[in-house]
């Protein structure tokens, strides 16, 4: 989690606007929980906040995805929800003084502005109404049909190492899904197009890596899928494009010599921030008019979900 400049002023304001939690509030309080915001950018598959820890804020989603996870005992995970853009996570906490009572992590590169529990309580004693507002929001939480609604519209195809050309699977996968609804192909050089040379590319934290993550969560809203082109080897891009990813497509020529090269490291990381596994291979076979043989060697790499 780093810490970055806050959006301007008139774009925050009407964020907190819309928010489910604040929403509510007067234009003088609004300001005033401005005044007291700080703001985070959050890579996908980090974790926020962690079951047990000490409610000492709670947090306001700018922009992405968060899931709410309880541990169990036994180590096993019960999803509880998604949340997105206007919505919040850690009232409870904020509110009763005690341990949070889940974790929260990233499924997305994720904005956020974290609100701290003495100017939560300041705003509650200032505005009293809030509390109500808040209380709503709590409510929506104990009944199933309130939760957020699971979003699975995010892919990303990345290419092992292979001999030859690999066709454009790419081009092929968004024609189709768009006969489902509007799909975005976002590759590096269509993202350097919208922000600059080499923006792609840029570090975790850094400004760039803010607006790219408000801009890209902003399309997840406009179109029905995603589809992120990955490098044809590890880079930052590559990796931006895994994370955001709700399934991961690795593709490679069914006849190469099995091997994943540096992608299986990136993949083993992957899998471990997300706590999921989340890729399925796809091999092509140049000549149709064979039966596929030789897949056993490439599932023998990865636990593939499916193939």
């Amino acid at each position: 989690m780093t810490r970055i400049s806050p959006p301007p002023p008139a774009d925050a304001r009407a964020f907190l606007a819309s928010t489910r939690l604040l929403g509510g509030l007067e234009d003088a309080a609004l300001d005033e929980v401005l005044s007291h915001l700080e703001w985070f950018v959050v890579p996908g598959g980090q974790t926020v906040c962690r079951q047990g820890d000490e409610g000492d804020c709670l947090y306001l989603v700018y922009s992405g995805r968060l899931a709410v996870v309880r541990e169990a005992e036994n180590g096993k995970s019960l999803l509880l929800g998604e949340v997105g853009r206007g919505d919040s996570v850690g009232e409870i906490a904020v509110l009763t003084g005690k341990r949070r009572s889940a974790s929260v992590r990233a499924l997305r590169d994720v904005v956020l502005a974290r609100l701290p529990q003495a100017a939560t309580h300041l705003l509650l004693g200032k505005h009293p109404s809030a509390l109500l507002t808040i209380t709503r929001s709590l409510a929506s939480w104990l009944d199933p049909a309130g939760r957020p609604e699971k979003s699975r519209s995010c892919l990303a195809v990345a290419v092992a190492p292979a001999a030859g050309p690999v066709p454009d699977l790419v081009g092929g996968l968004v024609s189709a899904l768009s006969a489902l609804g509007p799909t975005l192909r976002l590759s590096a050089a269509e993202i350097d197009g919208q922000f600059g040379a080499g923006t792609s590319h840029c570090a975790d934290g850094s400004v760039e890596h803010g607006r790219i993550t408000s801009w890209i969560n902003e399309q997840e809203t406009r179109y029905s899928f995603l589809v992120y082109e990955a490098d044809a080897g590890p880079s930052a891009w590559t990796r931006r494009c895994l994370r955001q990813a709700d399934r991961v497509l690795v593709v490679a020529p069914a006849d190469s010599e099995p091997s994943l090269g540096a992608l299986a490291a990136e993949l083993a990381l992957l899998a471990a921030d997300q706590g999921e596994q989340l890729e399925e291979l796809v091999l092509l076979h140049r000549d149709s008019s064979r039966r596929p043989r030789g897949t056993a060697r490439w599932l023998d790499l990865r636990p593939f979900i499916r193939h």
